[in-house]
């Protein structure tokens, strides 16, 4: 069921999945914001965890806050980062998945962050347990 997110567990190896690039522009079009732009590992792991959100309503992904908050986490940074997914289901680590995409739409960064400590690549780990398990 994960295959596609498996898939890019060997780009995620520490390096930069993200830069931030500059609002300052000659071009009058351009915004005058700057913003992130992933790279092909960033931009398909976030593409592939929205298209299960979508393929899987029965997961009820969209309350990922309460999935959060069932497995004992708040929808914070710190207490995600530390989430010890070993024993948890795949709903609850594809919840912190959600949960940081979500969280980066409030503070730009945040998933790149994530992409780039290592956690993403620990949650995929555990998601890559489970298929093996079915």
């Amino acid at each position: 069921m994960y295959e596609k997110l498996i898939a890019y567990l060997p780009s995620l190896n520490g390096e930069k999945h993200g830069k931030w690039v500059s609002g300052k522009s000659k071009d009058p079009s351009a915004s005058p914001f700057g913003f992130l732009m992933y790279d092909r590992t960033g931009d398909g792991i976030m593409h592939e965890v929205y298209r299960i959100v979508d393929r899987y309503p029965q997961m009820g992904l969209n309350r990922y806050q309460e999935i959060l908050e069932k497995n004992g986490i708040h929808w914070n940074k710190q207490e995600m980062k530390e989430a010890d997914v070993s024993k948890w289901d795949d709903q609850g680590v594809v919840a912190l998945l959600v949960g940081i995409l979500r969280a980066d739409r409030f503070v730009e960064g945040v998933y790149k962050e994530f992409l780039e400590n290592g956690c993403i690549r620990r949650w995929i780990e555990r998601l890559k347990e489970i298929d093996a398990e079915k």
